[in-house]
């Protein structure tokens, strides 16, 4: 799955690339966490090239040196693939997962963030698997209240969540490991907001 992207050079500031996408490099497919639509893909290891079926746009990917765990696909912009740990399956099914999350009162995240996963679609999604996240940040400076959206990836029967604190594409993701009678326990995978780091369990009140 791609995320912790970066940037290889200055030339293109402004890229980045693009988390929440998924490669099978057994089947040749691909998918993105929005969607359950397969892609089909010609990927050859030994020109280290991958290109979607009937396309001519071939990308250059690099297996990087210190581990096998990550590909890193682009030129300025890197996307970077890291290998997922598909071990934590779980015995919920996607949509009781989905409801467990509405239907659960959580406690603040790093003290003062309450995040209330909505069963409201988000306005831009017309496929309606993404809802809203409705999160209030409360300091003692000041009481910040806001939108983003909220939605679930199944691989496998591993689960991954994604969130962000408002409308951008900067997304926080997620494995959820278990799900028990104290709340939801997570492994971080990518943190993009400076005020969030190793949320690892959403509490229920």
């Amino acid at each position: 799955m791609s995320y912790d992207d970066r940037l290889d050079s200055y030339s293109n500031p402004i890229l980045r690339g693009v988390d929440g996408f998924v490669i099978d490099f057994d089947k040749s497919v691909a998918t993105n966490a929005e969607s359950d639509t397969l892609v089909k893909l010609n990927i050859n290891f030994e020109k280290m090239t991958i290109e979607k079926v009937a396309d001519t746009s071939k990308r250059k990917f690099n297996i990087t040196k210190k581990t096998l765990n990550k590909i890193v696909i682009g030129d300025d912009t890197l996307t970077v693939f890291h290998r997922l740990n598909l071990n934590h399956k779980l015995e919920l099914n996607y949509n009781q997962i989905i409801d467990y999350l509405i239907k659960k009162d959580f406690q603040n995240t790093m003290d003062s963030l309450e995040l209330n996963f909505s069963d409201k679609f988000y306005r831009f999604d017309k496929q309606k698997r993404i809802r809203v996240l409705e999160n209030i940040w409360k300091e003692t400076v000041r009481h910040t209240n806001s939108s983003g959206y909220w939605y679930i990836k199944e691989i496998n029967k591993n689960f991954f969540l994604f969130f962000t604190l408002e409308e951008t594409l900067l997304r926080n993701v997620y494995q959820i490991t278990a799900i028990d009678k104290e709340g939801v326990k997570l492994t971080p995978l990518q943190e993009v907001y400076p005020f969030i780091h190793g949320i690892d369990k959403l509490k229920i009140r």
